[in-house]
């Protein structure tokens, strides 16, 4: 009877702690702590399709799961009716604000609950997830990264937390799980904050609205079906041909750039016209407010730069006009010189043949009369005075010599003046 009763206690013991391993084991698969996987895991080339779900955990019991909202049934259709309302990321003013919608904005409405509608990412939304957990496509620098280069990613880790995105929140205080990914989900990379991956929101993430902002509006339509593809992939839009909205925001961030560049330049080499026309392009087709107020203030810093381009422009003109100016004027002032240019102090005496007139003027130094020479058309050529004081010239008025003397320039009267040293006359000219 003993022996029987000790194997039965045996037996209860190890019936016990065979449970106790399969809590245990059940504890450490379901437990919130993120786990990294040792394995390499290969990825696959992303493809037009949605990113698969794999294997995703509820976060709260009220939330709905991720199978659910995966589908469309039950949701329906909404549209803002105030002015920037806060998304957030809970059901309650407590919860940090992620995003603003704009009045008349629509948007898929999952869950009415206490006074808060539950709804599908809009373009404005993004969730966080912890880089040590990911494993990136393709290696990517941080300046790809933050300036728009999205990337396919794979989950490394399982029970990987997904955070609710917020531009004003850092992701390390962005502390409301969306949900959790196991090893091997896929993921889109936009952007990155410190060691944190923005990620386009998967399938299952979902944002808060008040329901004070929001009416219904009917059935979720085909449109609808198609803009909340675009935002959970960021791949183009099959029915329209027109980009997504991740591409728009690429396009955005690289046409920022451009502009960077190009105002880096050498003001003589800055040219804006491809980057207005493609900023001008993306503000007409972009539907998203977010990308559109982007535009336009890249727009008043691209009308700033033409601007200033234009100023310079014309300055250059009126300098080259300036230039040419001057260039006329100093080879006039050449023509001049060489015409009216006075012998140096040190010059040869100079032979004038020429009629001797009178003239009323004097010299300033010592009251010398000057006298006019005319050359034989009848034009004054210089003037005379006497360099020596036997030499008067008034006696030589009417008469044709030849005069050698200095010849210097009167800088007041601006003439020439020939000092006369010796004169010869001339016999009068032939007929």
């Amino acid at each position: 009877m003993s022996v029987s009763l000790k194997m039965v206690s045996w037996s209860l013991v190890l019936v016990l702690s065979l449970f106790a391993g399969s809590v245990s084991a059940q504890s450490d698969l379901s437990g919130t702590t993120e786990q990294n996987v040792p394995e390499e895991v290969v990825i696959q080339p992303p493809s037009s399709t949605d990113v698969a779900p794999v294997s995703i955990e509820k976060v709260d019991a009220a939330e709905t799961t991720p199978a659910e909202s995966a589908g469309i049934e039950g949701a329906y259709l909404g549209q803002i009716i105030g002015e920037r309302v806060r998304v957030r990321s809970g059901p309650a003013e407590v919860y940090y604000p992620t995003a603003l919608l704009d009045k008349d904005q629509q948007v898929l409405v999952l869950e009415v609950k206490r006074g808060w509608v539950r709804i599908e990412p809009t373009e404005q939304c993004f969730s966080w997830i912890s880089k040590k957990y990911v494993n990136l496509q393709a290696p990517a620098t941080a300046a790809e990264l933050i300036g728009g280069k999205a990337l396919w990613a794979v989950v490394t880790g399982n029970n990987v937390r997904v955070r609710a995105g917020s531009i004003k929140v850092p992701p390390a205080n962005a502390d409301s799980v969306q949900m959790k990914l196991s090893r091997g989900f896929r993921v889109l990379v936009i952007g990155q904050r410190d060691d944190y991956y923005k990620i386009a929101c998967p399938k299952g993430a979902a944002f808060y609205v008040s329901a004070d902002f929001i009416k219904k509006i009917g059935p979720v339509t085909a449109a609808a079906k198609q803009l909340r593809h675009q935002v959970s992939t960021g791949v183009a839009d099959s029915v329209t041909g027109k980009p997504g909205l991740l591409t728009e925001q690429s396009t955005y961030r690289e046409l920022a750039r451009a502009l960077t560049r190009e105002r880096g330049k050498p003001i003589s080499q800055q040219n804006f016209a491809t980057i207005r026309q493609n900023l001008e392009k993306l503000n007409q087709q972009t539907k998203s407010p977010a990308i559109k107020a982007s535009t336009d203030t890249l727009m008043r810093q691209l009308v700033r730069n033409e601007t200033a381009l234009d100023i310079w422009k014309k300055s250059q003109d009126q300098d080259t006009q300036l230039q040419v100016t001057l260039a006329k004027i100093e080879t006039k002032i050449q023509q001049l010189s060489m015409e009216y240019e006075s012998p140096t102090k040190t010059a040869s005496d100079l032979v004038i043949k020429g009629t001797i007139a009178k003239s009323s003027v004097f010299t300033a130094a010592h009251q010398n009369r000057r006298f006019l020479v005319r050359n034989e058309g009848g034009k004054i050529d210089c003037y005379a005075v006497s360099g020596r004081a036997s030499l008067n010239l008034s006696q030589w008025v009417g008469k044709t010599a030849a005069m050698m003397g200095q010849m210097r320039y009167d800088s007041f009267s601006k003439t020439r003046v020939l000092t006369v040293t010796h004169i010869v006359e001339l016999p009068p000219a032939s007929n």
